[in-house]
């Protein structure tokens, strides 16, 4: 072991009093930081996050301090919410002004941070701006994000220290789906009596999505977060002597491992379908837009004026309104997936205002858990910490431990809403939104409507955590964004209401791939998700041969697709021209409906008949722009820190491939992440293997910026850190 100078050390072992770092070489840049309290992984992980993404940090954190607009006008960073730069700053802005996170962290937990997530976080603020400073004494040349080709951030002003409170805000702000949802709402809402506010820009984010399944022994963690910038992953073991030893992932600009193993248990998160938010609908008092009524009585809104300043050009002042539910929106993304959907207009008129309600208001539950993870002794421990602690903010757990048990555990915030309530208490809109998308829009004139509360409610309007779908069983369990229902296929949990998700109903491509697959061995797990078969390409190809039969204009193409191996894989001819079809088709039309009693094979047998089937290939082939047999490793590619292409293997989540990846003209911007296959032997440690898709680092100019990029695309896998000494 050598003691190294900060800077130079690529892996940190310290006391809470900040001992000389001690390196431990674990490859591909990750660390391994030791340390004998909370505080002193915190700083640990700080440090070497901000070695690895400062740039990108940097303008995270401006984010959190609601001053990206100043710096960046509306130039799309690291930090950048789909909204854009201002709507965002606003937001943040408004939050600061009010101390809404300050206030929140003042309390004890549940509702405020625990004594652990306070001192890595604590930590992790002073890492950061230790890093910083000898970075800026250092002079050592690191690049944007963006591109190799721009310039460092190196003394740009925008690149300052950091605050513990700018941490917790990061992590409110990231909490607050239902807010996130409707931010363009929240910052352009105005009385209808007013000059409308300018409509914020929209670019549809990254997907995020999740496969995981435990299998006894066996587990397979699978999160898919975008490649760069807020919310991209970042690799590290951590260990307290005596206490935790955990190698896992961690989102930029936090501390909490929040998807990895130990030598007990393994754990993920996936996106959940139960609603984090619901919204209520207000009677507006004749003649004022900004007075409702509740039971009869008059009640006025409060508006907060917020001033941003923008690079470039003025600064910007909107006014945002808020009731007593929440604030005043009019519009809101509602469908179950960010991308690429258009925001539900809810307008405000001289009769109505819509509002949110966000169950993550008031708290900051997520990472009490998550901390508790790495100490759990099994997966009982694991559903203890999520129901101790009030879960998490919109997201299921899975998780398996060494005894050969599996957990899965919808344990988050959840406004209270049972489906008596609902039909009691839904609006016109509301009963819309509810059939749709389990939405409930709640008659905001009756006080006996506001969402209800359990004993245990973490926080006021919320599910308690005994209400919440949850299992401990040995049969296989799987998640892939579908609700409770079929986690387990011999064990399905019904009787939840419908803001928890549907139950009884088609279930997605890849929960169906994950539920008729079974997996007992390490290899098991690794060719699951790393064998790229495209289910639905299994589930319809034949269906489309046949149709081509009757399409001899288009010989060419389906002879590519007679020959495609059905999987999107980098030599896989067909897939490409395969999955333009499949983009084309929308609602697809089944001759076998789904059948509640088979719900893996069901539906099936596409209608080839059907004139949009037809219309829809024909598309494909005409737009596909490339020879319909060309190889996937020619379309789809990730950039190492040179611009050079490194073609990446995997496909589309309508596709059904477990290896979910997300493009932008055909570059790789987000899916399979921290990629992760367990196997508990019996042994001091487990069999574990590893990679982190996007690489270790944003920094174009770092060896590693894309090696695990390159392992990845070349499906090799890395043994697990956890026990290399």
């Amino acid at each position: 072991m050598n003691t190294l100078h900060w800077l130079l050390a690529p892996t940190v072992a310290m006391t809470s009093a900040v001992a000389p770092p001690v390196e431990h070489e674990t490859g591909q840049g990750v660390p391994h930081i030791v340390a004998s309290d909370h505080a002193g992984l915190g700083r640990g992980i700080g440090y070497a996050q901000a070695r690895d993404h400062l740039c990108a940090l940097g303008q995270i954190f401006l984010s959190a301090g609601g001053e990206l607009a100043k710096h960046f006008g509306e130039e799309r960073t690291a930090g950048t919410p789909p909204q854009g730069n201002v709507a965002s700053d606003v937001y943040t802005r408004d939050l600061i002004d009010r101390r809404v996170v300050e206030r929140i962290v003042a309390q004890p937990a549940p509702v405020g941070p625990s004594d652990d997530v306070r001192a890595l976080t604590r930590g992790y603020a002073e890492g950061y701006n230790r890093y910083l400073t000898e970075d800026l004494l250092a002079g050592s040349s690191i690049s944007t994000v963006n591109s190799s080709a721009a310039p460092s951030c190196r003394g740009a002003k925008w690149l300052a220290p950091i605050t513990e409170m700018d941490v917790h805000r990061l992590k409110y702000v990231s909490a607050q789906d239902g807010a996130v949802r409707a931010l363009g709402g929240i910052v352009t809402a105005t009385p209808p009596s007013r000059p409308q506010a300018p409509p914020t820009p929209y670019t549809p984010p990254i997907s995020r999505g999740s496969n995981a399944i435990a299998a006894g022994k066996v587990f397979l963690g699978n999160p898919h977060v975008p490649w760069r910038g807020i919310a991209s992953f970042w690799q590290a073991r951590l260990t307290i002597p005596g206490k935790l030893d955990v190698d896992g992932a961690h989102l930029l600009g936090t501390p909490e491992t929040v998807a990895g193993y130990t030598r007990r248990t393994a754990w993920t998160a996936t996106i959940a379908t139960s609603l984090s938010y619901s919204l209520a609908e207000v009677k507006l008092v004749p003649g004022d837009p900004t007075a409702y009524t509740v039971d009869g009585r008059v009640e006025r809104m409060t508006e907060h004026k917020i001033t941003v300043d923008v690079r470039g050009g003025k600064p910007e002042t909107r006014s945002l309104w808020s009731t007593r539910f929440g604030p005043v929106i009019n519009s809101m993304v509602v469908s179950p997936w960010l991308g690429n959907r258009a925001s539900e207009r809810l307008d405000w008129t001289a009769e109505r205002a819509f509002v949110l309600i966000d169950a993550n208001a008031n708290s900051l539950r997520g990472p009490n858990s998550i901390v508790k993870f790495p100490e759990a002794d099994s997966v009982e421990g694991v559903r203890n910490a999520l129901l101790r602690e009030g879960g998490m903010s919109y997201a299921n757990v899975l998780a398996s431990d060494r005894h050969g048990e599996g957990l899965f555990a919808n344990v988050q915030a959840v406004p209270h809403i049972t489906d008596a309530h609902a039909r009691r208490c839904n609006t016109a809109k509301g009963r819309e939104l509810f059939d749709r998308a389990g939405l409930p829009v709640l008659d905001g004139s009756r006080a006996d409507c506001a969402p209800g509360t359990d004993r245990d409610s973490l926080v006021p309007g919320t599910f308690g955590a005994h209400r919440m779908p949850n299992l401990i069983s040995r049969d296989q369990l799987s998640n892939s964004n579908d609700s409770h229902w079929l986690t387990s296929a011999a064990q399905p949990l019904t009787g939840f209401p419908r803001v928890f998700g549907t139950e009884g109903t088609a279930r997605s491509p890849r929960t169906r791939f994950g539920l008729q697959e079974r997996i007992t061995s390490l290899r098991d797990a690794q060719e699951m998700v790393l064998s790229n078969r495209s289910f639905m390409g299994e589930l319809a190809g034949d269906d489309v041969l046949r149709m081509c039969k009757s399409m001899p204009q288009h010989k060419n193409a389906c002879d590519a697709l007679a020959k495609w191996d059905r999987r999107n894989d980098l030599d896989s001819r067909g897939a490409l021209l395969f999955d333009k079809f499949w983009q084309q088709i929308g609602d697809i039309p089944w001759l076998v409906p789904f059948n509640p009693a088979d719900p893996v094979r069901t539906p099936r047998s596409l209608d080839i008949d059907d004139p949009r089937v037809r219309a829809a290939f024909t598309k494909a082939v005409n737009e596909l722009g490339h020879a319909p047999d060309a190889p996937l490793r020619d379309h789809q590619f990730a950039l190492d820190g040179r611009g050079k292409r490194i073609p990446v293997h995997g496909g589309a989540n309508a596709l059904g491939v477990y290896n979910l990846i997300e493009t932008s003209q055909g570059r790789a911007v987000g899916g399979t992440s921290f990629l992760f296959a367990v196997r508990f032997t019996g042994n001091a440690c487990p069999e574990a293997r590893t990679i982190l898709a996007n690489s270790q680092s944003s920094d174009p100019a770092s060896p590693h910026f894309a090696d695990q990029t390159e392992l990845f695309a070349a499906k090799r896998w890395l043994p697990g850190r956890l026990c290399r000494g």
